[in-house]
This record gives C-alpha cells, structure tokens and sequence, in this order.
C-alpha cells in the first residue's frame, strides 16, 4: 500500500451546453479526450436562475455508453425514450445506461421554472466495453437517503456507486466504478483506501483541499497516484467529489453523442437514430413530424411541443449531442443516406435565428470547424453573413 499523491492537475475549461448552460470540463478537450473508463466530466454551475429562465438539454439521443447525473443543489427532471419520468433532487443521482441507444432530456422542473432556483452538480459519461454496448437500456434512479453515508469530526462522506471509506454505495455499475462526495471542513480529514488498478480522480466542486501536500482548488481535477488517501480540507468548507474506474483498455472512436469502438458503428449508430430505433419522446409522443418524413425522430433534430421542459412549442436542436464537445475522431466519410442526415443540422440551425443570431454564428462555426464535409464550407459563410 503507497500513500496517495496528485499525478498530475487538469484545470477545466469552459464550455457551453444543451440550451445554453455554462459548464466547467476537465475534459474531453483538445488536448485531453478521456481518462479510461471516463469519457466525460462536467461541473454545472453553481448557478442561480430567475423564474422562467432555467435551461437545460433538449431531447437527444446517445449510445455505447452511461450518463450519470449528480446533483449537489437544485430540482430537476428527466425523461427518456424508455418511459423513466424522474426529478433528481439535492443529492440525488440519476444514472442512465444508454447501451444501445435511448434519447432523453433533462432540465429544471416544472417548479423551479415558475419560483426561479439554483444548480449544482456533475454530469460523467462512463464508457461501456464492446461486449455491453448494444445491452438494452437501464436506468436507476438513486436518492439522497439511499446513499451510504458517514459524520465524523469536520466531514461528511457520501457514497454513491462501489466501495470507499469502508461503506459500500447503492449504485450498480456495469464495470468497476466508486463514487464518493465529501463535505470537508478546514482542517478536517477524511482517508479511504483506493481500489487497486483504477483511475483515481479527485475534484473540488467547492472549497480547496489538500493531498500528499499538493493542494488542489475549486475547479481542478486531480489524478492521483498511490492506494491510501488522505484528504485534508483548506477551505472553510469543500464539497470534494472522489471517482475511481477499471480502464476498459479498449479502442474508442466517438463522434457526438455516440461512443462505439469503431467508425462503422458509429455509421450504424446514425444509421439506427435515423430510422428512429432509438424510440419516441415519451411526452410528445406522435406530435412531432420529421422534415423528410424517414422516420418519427430524425435525422438529428427532433421537433416537439414542449421539448425544452418549459412548456413552449420549440424545435429541440441535436448538433452531434453535446454541441461543444469536440469530436477525437476526424469527422466520417459519411454514406450518403447519414450525410443527408448531417446536412439537416443546417436547417436545425437556421431556424434559431430569429431568437439567437449571435448564438446560431457560434454554433455553426463549431459545427463547420469540426468538419470535412462539403457543406462545411456552406455553413462559413452562413455564420460569417450573420450580424
């Protein structure tokens, strides 16, 4: 057993999702595309919102591996293709295994749009090894008081998934994941021994800590070396969230919502949203029409009252899933079916004009600077024309 030390510290970056809420990455970036089995970490908030103006994500699709969604504050909910209708509250976890494919939304709920709120919390993406990827859909709704949970002198600990600080989580995870949250005061310390042959991840949503001397701040990922950990609070107070995972050790080719293990299913996974395999939007369900009538949802838009959670008639835009989340693989020599597919994301866009002009400019100067298409360049000089 060695004493847990910071390998290496990952400062997050800023991105923007869904219908335009700021979260903080540590990766996927540029330079950084996941830490195996972990393909995406994001901060949410915390942010405080007037009534009527909470956002969240629209209806969109995914495939080949888990969303799990872990909220420090607020009042959410969630719906997908499988029929799950839940809120997620303080503390609460929703943990969703897209396997083969469900599309789902999620924002603030009904409530806190009409007395306004705040949100806090962390969304992962957890990969799936080939042989899980084409399971059928899960989902488990996990509370707050499920949670294992230990008081001590300065701390509280929170187990959500596996085995840290000799309590034991309530989340079942396909391959081998723990999942902790610590509230820590200054000066307090908590120790857990760490699962051996993980990725071992420490993040402070709050506060600062200290470990093996290396103190780590508010909005910086640790990945630690070493099986004994040690924790020590800096701040009056910090929320620290603590994340091990077996590496899967196996190829990842990932382009927007969907993460399979090679460029043909990823053709597959287009393939199958366009045809509407991925199932219906459980509360507009045979309200939405398809421009080119392929399918009830497809190609990548999905138009529906409602969508947006808030209760008004909108398009829910899908622009490869998570709009900033920079694609590890070269876009794909597309067939002409899911180009066809693709070259819709041009009209999504384009009807977002009249609300958002500056908006619809940034967005498809991303999409056409993550792509080869030959419609790349039509979509330059769409953004650029715009005010």
């Amino acid at each position: 057993m060695t004493t847990a030390t910071v390998h290496r510290l990952i400062r997050a970056q800023q991105a923007v999702e869904g219908d335009g809420f700021v979260v903080r990455r540590p990766f996927p970036t540029p330079t950084l595309s996941h830490l195996d089995p972990f393909l995406l970490f994001d901060h949410m908030g915390p942010v405080e919102f007037e009534p009527g103006k909470g956002v969240g994500t629209p209806w969109h699709p995914h495939r080949g591996f888990e969303t799990v969604t872990y909220l420090l504050d607020g009042d959410m909910e969630h719906r997908d293709s499988m029929g799950n209708h839940g809120s997620l509250r303080s503390g609460d976890t929703q943990w969703m295994t897209a396997a083969s494919g469900v599309l789902h939304k999620e924002g603030p709920s009904a409530a806190a749009q009409a007395t306004g709120g705040r949100v806090h919390g962390l969304q992962l993406w957890v990969n799936l090894p080939a042989a899980m990827k084409m399971d059928a859909p899960a989902y488990q709704d996990l509370r707050a008081e499920a949670n294992a949970r230990r008081e001590q002198d300065g701390a509280v600990v929170r187990v959500i998934a596996g085995r840290l600080f000799d309590l034991d989580g309530p989340g079942a995870t396909r391959t081998p994941i723990t999942y902790a949250h610590a509230t820590i005061d200054q000066g307090a310390e908590v120790h857990t021994a760490l699962p051996e042959g993980h990725v071992r991840l420490l993040y402070p949503m709050t506060g600062a800590v200290r470990v093996g001397g290396t103190q780590v701040d508010e909005g910086i990922l640790a990945v630690l070396d070493g099986d004994e950990l040690t924790v020590e609070g800096v701040a009056a107070t910090s929320e620290v969230i603590l994340l091990t995972g077996a590496p899967i050790g196996e190829p990842v080719a990932r382009y927007g919502p969907f993460v399979m293990n090679t460029e043909q299913e990823l053709r597959d996974a287009f393939r199958d949203f366009d045809r509407g395999a991925f199932g219906v939007p459980q509360d507009c369900a045979g309200r939405a029409r398809n421009r080119r009538q392929r399918a009830p949802w497809g190609p990548l838009s999905t138009r529906c009252k409602g969508a947006s959670g808030t209760g008004a008639s909108r398009r829910a835009r899908i622009v490869g899933g998570q709009s900033s989340l920079p694609p590890p693989l070269p876009p794909l020599p597309l067939s002409s079916d899911v180009a066809g597919a693709e070259a819709s994301v041009l009209e999504v866009l384009s009807s977002s004009l009249s609300s958002s002009l500056s908006s619809l400019s940034s967005m498809l100067l991303e999409v056409a600077s993550s792509s080869s298409l030959p419609w790349s360049s039509t979509l330059f000089s769409v953004a650029s024309s715009l005010p």
